[in-house]
């Protein structure tokens, strides 16, 4: 597995190390190098009730890190990253990053335990990467959700799409391009593959997407897009627009998705608004989701909860979380859950 991981991320990845060489050629003594290891650990305390909940048997007490589709231990947080950097002295950088995942069930197997890794280089032009990547579509407004990561999270949960195609999840064997100029942020990949497991002789589909941030004002506009071919179920694509804007202590936030007949084929309708108190936050965040299809599943996502920040490292949070669907039910959840940071960097 390792083995070709290492051979995907490699294979696009010549070009961007040969570009990092030639802009390499000013460099001098005053070239800095720095390797850094960041560990993120989240353990929830999590009951879980509601008829979706025990028509899965699933109507319990858990520790779990995060929580998606009914399951726990999904879309979590923990992690562990490896990163290195070496930037010349014309400001050209050249970076890689190689990611685990785990979560209060250990170290996962196969694809799953791997996050994102990749390599780069970033200047003046903007940032290129080559390797396992998640798609412009997920980046723009990932924390746009004030309870990503958790439990009380919107994606997966019917406030916001999941999975390597939604919010959720990385696209391996993938190059993307970054551009930030004057507050405007540009995003757009492609990949030969599209982060999905493909059914028995049915072969992966390649895939692209872009998005778009724009400062207006005090308001941040977002638009994003994929395509992801289509395996016989129909088009697996996904637009999304949305707003975000401060006021005071306020931070609203507004996303609406149209995803194809071949994925979800629904309407996905994501608010929500937080009070910043000093190091405390409060939130509470609401979603729609419109079924397309001829089963009408529809349903609502809902959460309410704090976050309480100690220092950079230490984090608090908690509340309740509520998904309902018109044919298979209701899952409440109400818990607590701490997140700890640990980083060590070494410069050379």
């Amino acid at each position: 597995m390792t083995t070709n991981l290492a051979a995907k991320i490699a294979i696009p990845s010549l070009s961007l190390i040969a570009l990092a060489m030639c802009s390499a050629a000013i460099a001098d003594e005053k070239a800095t190098t720095f390797f850094e290891i960041t560990a993120r650990v989240q353990s929830e305390l999590v009951s879980v009730d509601g008829s979706a909940a025990e028509a899965r048997n699933t109507d319990k007490w858990y520790i779990t890190d995060g929580w998606g589709n009914g399951t726990n231990n999904s879309h979590n947080w923990s992690a562990v990253f490896l990163d290195g950097e070496h930037k010349f002295t014309n400001g050209v950088r050249l970076f890689v990053r190689h990611s685990y995942n785990f979560n209060m069930d250990g170290l996962n197997d196969g694809r799953a335990k791997y996050r994102e890794s990749y390599v780069g280089v970033a200047g003046d032009f903007g940032m290129v990467r080559g390797g396992r990547l998640e798609s412009p579509y997920k980046l723009n407004t990932l924390q746009w959700d004030p309870f990503v990561g958790s439990f009380l999270q919107a994606r997966a949960n019917g406030g916001k799409s999941g999975g390597p195609l939604g919010a959720g999840g990385y696209i391996d064997d993938a190059v993307d391009y970054t551009l930030v100029q004057n507050g405007i942020t540009f995003r757009a990949l492609y990949s030969n593959n599209d982060g999905q497991p493909a059914p028995a002789g049915v072969e992966r589909d390649s895939m692209w997407a872009g998005s778009v941030n724009v400062p207006v004002g005090n308001v941040e506009l977002a638009l994003a897009h994929f395509d992801a071919g289509n395996r016989g179920d129909g088009k697996r694509d996904g637009t999304k627009i949305g707003a975000r804007t401060s006021l005071n202590q306020f931070t609203f936030a507004a996303e609406y998705e149209f995803r194809g007949t071949g994925l979800e084929n629904a309407d996905i309708l994501f608010l929500s608004t937080t009070y910043n108190a000093e190091r405390r936050s409060y939130s509470l965040s609401y979603g729609e989701f419109m079924d397309n299809g001829i089963m009408n599943n529809d349903g609502e996502y809902f959460a309410l909860g704090f976050k309480q920040t100690l220092n950079p490292r230490v984090m608090f949070h908690g509340g309740y979380r509520q998904t309902r669907r018109d044919l298979t039910g209701t899952e409440h959840l109400i818990g607590v859950g701490v997140r700890l940071i640990w980083r060590h960097r070494s410069d050379f």
